[in-house]
Formats: C-alpha cells, sequence, structure tokens
C-alpha cells in the first residue's frame, strides 16, 4: 500500500516476515499485520500487480514509479470530496498506464475524513 500524506508518498511498511502471499491465492494460508496511524486527509492507495509491474523491470523500479506518479499527480494537494479522489486516481492510473496496458490493474483509494483513525 501508499500512503499519501502532506502531498508526499511513501509505501507503507511491510508487516513483520515481510509481505507474504498475497491474499487469497492459497487457501488457509496465515497473514501477518501491521498498523500504521492514519491522520485526516491521509489517502491510502491499495493496488494489483497489474499497475505497476512491467516486463522486463524490477519491482524496485516499479515502486519507484508509482510514487513519482503518486507525488506527481497530487501536485497541490487533492481538494476534498469523491469526485476529486476520483480523479486523482484517474491521473495515477493513466500517468502509469497509459492508453495501451498490458494488464488489468485494481486500485483502491480510501481517505480519511475527520479525526485520527485509531489504525489502519
Amino acid at each position: 500500500p501508499v500512503l499519501l500524506r502532506d502531498r508526499r508518498a511513501r509505501l507503507l511498511e511491510a508487516p513483520p516476515g515481510g509481505p507474504g502471499m498475497p491474499l487469497g491465492v492459497l487457501p488457509g494460508e496465515t497473514y501477518t499485520a501491521a498498523e500504521t496511524f492514519l491522520r485526516s486527509g491521509d489517502v491510502v492507495l491499495l493496488y494489483s500487480d497489474g499497475l505497476i509491474e512491467r516486463r522486463g523491470s524490477d519491482l524496485d523500479r516499479d515502486s519507484s514509479r508509482l510514487l513519482e506518479a503518486a507525488d506527481g499527480c497530487a501536485g497541490g494537494g487533492i481538494p476534498a470530496g469523491d469526485d476529486a479522489l476520483d480523479a486523482y486516481v484517474h491521473r495515477v492510473v493513466h500517468q502509469l498506464t497509459g492508453p495501451h496496458t498490458e494488464d488489468d490493474a485494481t486500485v483502491l483509494a480510501i481517505r480519511l475524513t475527520g479525526g485520527v483513525a485509531d489504525h489502519w
């Protein structure tokens, strides 16, 4: 996941022991969790590999491209409201995939409005 806070994007820390197997890949697989406290205005992006992975590239380079896109598309911030968040996600996806994507991609954007969340 990516956390966008104060107009800066960063990858969230993996849980202890590494990220592990993707959810739902193996029945009965156990998973560990990590917690991140969220503040009002924070945006969390959850995404599938089709958004960032490119043939012949490596995951570090692909993750860097995602962070650059998330930062750049946030520009002067993301205005309040669902439409503004939706437009932000569309800009990020377009910058990463362009008009001719090679893979399907899923993105879920969550914005905390109000106070501080106990944890993510």
